[in-house]
């Protein structure tokens, strides 16, 4: 039994298309690719909708952003999957996917609860670990990885310069329904704060700061020079000019830890 917790029927048309959609996606696409497109996609034009199933997880975007591209993976690419191979690093991952479990049981919740925590951990964090381990633990990947985001970050920032002047609103238009009660929380320095379509404006300031930082560092290593016949550094501009629109200052913090890491490692190619 699905009870609608947060959604409108074109988020549910919106879900229910996802799973196919990423099907399409690895049919067309190699496994790596595919799988950068499928999360990093979902994850930015996905609805913020959930619906409560019975004695399993709710249906939410992050359960629909993970699970539908290891779906696939494993319908496409089970090779790739096989291939993986335990190692110790692994078993912060492991910690944190099973700590719940017995945190559930100590604490005199019972194993259900516990397994719902470990279940709802593992969809979260664990199944974005095991994409890593499995695509992009090498310099290839990690060079696609960064090229994704910051593309991604272009993408997103028209929308979130739209939001700055207007309100946060796409969400609403979209899909039929706002993204809790944020609205006031987006008011920042007599302007507004871009939600688009994530949960948070925090969760926007930390995704551009992100895509800011794989732009800076794909310049700086002059993995990229052009995109579009545009310098990179141009693209870098822009996206760095919106990601302070947004008005994040813990994204900036992080922002600025990440390029003090950034600019420090000298001979990185």
């Amino acid at each position: 039994m699905i009870h609608v917790l947060k959604g409108t029927a074109v988020s549910s048309l919106a879900f229910a298309m996802w799973v196919p959609i990423v099907f399409l996606i690895f049919l067309k696409l190699p496994p790596r690719r595919a799988v950068l497109v499928s999360l990093l996609g979902g994850w930015m034009f996905l609805p913020q909708a959930v619906y409560a199933v019975q004695s399993a997880p709710n249906i939410d975007k992050i359960l629909m952003v993970t699970v539908a591209p290891l779906l696939a993976v494993l319908a496409f690419d089970r090779p790739s999957l096989s291939r993986l191979r335990f190692r110790w690093y692994d078993m912060p991952i492991v910690v944190l996917c099973v700590s719940p479990f017995f945190t559930s049981v100590s604490n005199g919740l019972g194993p259900y609860d516990g397994l719902a925590w470990a279940m709802s951990t593992f969809i979260q964090w664990g199944i974005p670990y095991l994409f890593g381990r499995i695509y992009f633990s090498d310099l290839a990947g990690l060079r696609e990885l960064a090229m994704a985001m910051f593309v991604c970050g272009v993408i997103y920032a028209p929308l979130c310069l739209w939001e700055v002047r207007v309100s946060p609103q796409l969400h609403r238009q979209f899909y039929g329904f706002g993204v809790g009660g944020q609205f006031n929380m987006a008011q920042r320095l007599g302007g507004y704060r871009p939600i688009v379509f994530m949960e948070h404006g925090i969760m926007v300031g930390n995704w551009m700061g992100a895509a800011t930082l794989a732009g800076i560092s794909l310049w700086r290593t002059r993995s990229v020079k052009t995109i579009l016949d545009v310098p990179i550094l141009a693209w870098v501009a822009v996206l760095g000019f919106t990601f302070l629109l947004v008005k994040s200052l813990g994204a900036l913090l992080l922002f600025g830890t990440g390029a003090i890491v950034v600019f420090s490692m000298r001979g990185f190619v």
